[in-house]
């Protein structure tokens, strides 16, 4: 691990925070569903800083529960998954066609990958034929560096290295696929496991990673050659500096291992530190809440958080450059945040936001019919103010860029939208949503 030159505190008074993000408080009865959106910007508190000796500690602790045949069968599973990369299930017959030629790629790769093995006298090198999942291990292994070698020696256990760094990378791949795509089944909470690695490293970095990630996935699908797959794992990695990594190889072992992260979140090293800069951030939702989050998503703008119950009652919504994103209004229909800021938005967002995933699951499925979902609020924002010129005569569909909408359908999976109906209403609209 590269050493970190600057160590900072992670205690800033959540009223500093307040002052300085222009933080807003609204407060709901207990059984009302609260919203947070932490915006993709530099970290306004101090993010807690793991100590090497801190995390070796932690991982001798948390390997012997970890079930290395079943975490392994996991990772298998999830890679099968047509959403993994980033399609429907019903397209499942194409994601073998992705890798080039399929099977006789990854062939091809294995053979230069353990070519290269020899020539650089690497012992720790994926053995037996290569697999799909095998891939995105080393894909992950290049994007952390050389320096983590020597942690994964020095960690005491009556396991092998090898296999601790096998078990570390399965870990971190299960982990990152779980955050950046949450409809895949996993075995870890996606929500639970987003929020915890944004009290750890803040939104702007838990964006980057999860955005990262996906172009990582889709470079590794059309990966021809080991060299490919070696400088997709090596760009990825500059968003993974030594801090972050330590963090991920945390949390990603608690998550796999014997009772999940939520059991023994608070006993983490760090946590108490991590919930703090959390709380700090949304003006009292700290780590504590983690069981009580409902959905978090990582946004193009940031990281959109929704928890029922909170203790306190409250919850603030921190806001920058882009403000409050439209889904977190507590009316839903009149006053847009940034590029609708006073105009009106009805239910654009209230039940087409990003944050509404399990009220239109259920919709859906009632109805019988697909309906449209955004997928990044603030972006949609923008969207819809830019074309609102464009409905003076009535209601109109227009091109949707990829990526910024989706349908919930009745049987429970999604499907892109190509397409957004604005309807008009004075000065903005009576909703828009995505269409197919």
């Amino acid at each position: 691990m590269r050493t970190i030159a600057t160590r900072t505190l992670a205690s800033v008074l959540a009223a500093l925070l307040a002052a300085s993000c222009g933080m807003v408080r609204e407060s709901r009865p207990r059984h009302l569903k609260e919203r947070i959106f932490l915006p993709r910007a530099s970290r306004a508190v101090a993010s807690p800083v793991l100590e090497e000796l801190e995390l070796q500690r932690a991982i001798e602790e948390l390997l012997p529960s970890v079930n290395v045949e079943e975490a392994r069968g996991e990772l298998r599973r999830m890679v099968a998954d047509p959403r993994f990369h980033g399609r429907q299930p019903g397209e499942l017959h194409v994601v073998l066609a992705s890798w080039g030629s399929g099977p006789v790629a990854l062939e091809e790769i294995g053979r230069e990958y353990r070519a290269w093995c020899a020539a650089v006298h690497r012992t720790n090198c994926h053995e037996g034929p290569l697999t799909d999942s095998t891939i995105y291990e080393i894909a992950f292994d290049f994007a952390m560096g050389s320096q983590w070698d020597g942690f994964v020696g020095e960690v005491k256990s009556t396991i092998d290295p090898r296999t601790i760094r096998l078990v570390l990378l399965t870990g971190l791949v299960i982990f990152m696929a779980t955050i950046a795509i949450p409809e895949l089944v996993s075995k870890i909470p996606a929500a639970a496991a987003t929020m915890v690695l944004t009290a750890y490293l803040g939104a702007r970095a838990v964006c980057d990673l999860v955005f990262g990630w996906l172009q990582m996935v889709r470079e590794l699908d059309a990966a021809r050659t080991f060299n490919e797959v070696r400088a997709a794992g090596q760009r990825y990695g500059l968003l993974v500096g030594a801090q972050t990594a330590r963090i991920l190889i945390l949390l990603a072992t608690a998550a796999i291992a014997e009772g999940g992260l939520i059991a023994r979140l608070m006993k983490l090293p760090r946590a108490t530190q991590a919930s703090v800069a959390l709380a700090a951030e949304t003006g009292g939702v700290g780590l504590e809440a983690a069981g009580a989050v409902k959905e978090v998503r990582a946004l193009q703008g940031g990281v959109a958080i929704a928890v029922e119950g909170i203790a306190q009652g409250a919850v603030g919504v921190a806001m920058a450059a882009h403000g409050t994103p439209p889904s977190m209004s507590s009316s839903g229909r009149v006053g847009g945040h940034g590029a609708l800021a006073g105009k009106r938005v009805g239910h654009t967002f209230s039940k087409h936001g990003s944050s509404s995933t399990e009220q239109l699951l259920k919709e859906a499925k009632g109805s019988g019919r697909p309906v449209g979902q955004w997928l990044d609020d603030v972006a949609a924002e923008e969207f819809i103010a830019e074309r609102l010129p464009q409905l003076k005569a009535g209601a109109k569909s227009f091109d949707l860029p990829e990526g910024l909408g989706r349908m919930v359908n009745p049987d429970g999976s999604f499907s892109p939208a190509t397409h957004a109906r604005l309807v008009p209403s004075g000065s903005g609209v009576v909703t828009a949503y995505p269409e197919p």
